[in-house]
């Protein structure tokens, strides 16, 4: 169980430095950056990730035991 905690944490780490690394590049790379529209995009993205894992779970893709 240990084990599965720390993969989860490392996986819930690396998916915030991932949205905040978004978010810092297109601070920088637009002028008119818009909060709204960045964080519609990563809601986007979080709901393709999700949609993709169900997918999988409900295809027998993935197996959770």
């Amino acid at each position: 169980m240990n084990n599965k905690n720390n993969v989860e944490d490392i996986f819930r780490y690396n998916l915030r430095n991932a949205i905040n690394e978004y978010f810092l590049s297109k601070k920088t790379s637009n002028n008119n950056f818009m909060l709204d529209a960045a964080h519609r995009d990563v809601v986007s993205i979080l709901d393709d990730v999700c949609n993709e894992f169900e997918n999988n779970y409900d295809n027998a893709i993935l197996d959770l035991n």
